[in-house]
C-alpha cells in the first residue's frame, strides 16, 4: 500500500492520477488539504532556461516538480517546456511567475493542462471565472527566482514597462 502512495504519479488511460492516504476530515465538499499532479506549460520559454535546473527551479515556483517532459530536450519539440507538479489544490495557482536571469527580469506565463474548473479570475481549482465570488484575489507580489538560486520577494510590478498589469508585461 505505502508503495502505491509514495510510487505515483500514475498513469491511467493517459490522464495523471494522484492518490492519497483518506483521513477522517476529507470531505467531497472541500479541497482542503488535497494535493494533485498536474502538467504546467512554460510557453516561450528563454533558451537560457532549457536545462533540468532551471525548468525545475521554475517549476517550483508553483508546485513540487515531479517529473520533466521526455520530449523536452528534442529539437523539434522545442515551442515550450512541459513539466509534471504536485499542487495543493485549495491554493491559488499562479498564472505566472517573475524570473531574475542574466538577460534581466522577465515574466514566465504559466499554463495548466487538463483543469476542467480552474477559475482564471482568482487561480483557485474548484469553478470557473464566471462562477468566481472571491472577485480577483491574486496576489500583486510574487516570488522572483535569481540565476543563483535564491528567492528575492516583491519585484515592483507596477513599473512603467508593465503599464500596471498585475501579470507582467
Amino acid at each position: 500500500m505505502e508503495g502505491i502512495l509514495m510510487g505515483g504519479p500514475w498513469f491511467v488511460n493517459g490522464d495523471i492520477i494522484g492518490m492519497e492516504r483518506w483521513t477522517a476530515e476529507f470531505s467531497t465538499l472541500s479541497l482542503k488539504g488535497l494535493t494533485s499532479p498536474i502538467w504546467i506549460i512554460l510557453p516561450h520559454l528563454p533558451l537560457q532556461c532549457w536545462d533540468e535546473v532551471n525548468m525545475a527551479r521554475l517549476a517550483t515556483m508553483v508546485g513540487r516538480p515531479l517529473m520533466l517532459d521526455g520530449n523536452l530536450f528534442q529539437w523539434g519539440k522545442r515551442e515550450f517546456a512541459r513539466v509534471c507538479i504536485m499542487v495543493k489544490l485549495d491554493q491559488s495557482l499562479p498564472t505566472g511567475v517573475w524570473v531574475d536571469s542574466i538577460s534581466g527580469i522577465f515574466f514566465q506565463r504559466v499554463e495548466y493542462e487538463r483543469i476542467s474548473s480552474f477559475c482564471y479570475d482568482c487561480g483557485m481549482v474548484g469553478h470557473l471565472k464566471m462562477d468566481c465570488k472571491r472577485g480577483n484575489s491574486t496576489p500583486m507580489d510574487s516570488n522572483v527566482i535569481n540565476d543563483n538560486g535564491r528567492e528575492k520577494q516583491g519585484v515592483d510590478m507596477q513599473s512603467e514597462e508593465n503599464n500596471g498589469s498585475k501579470y507582467g508585461p
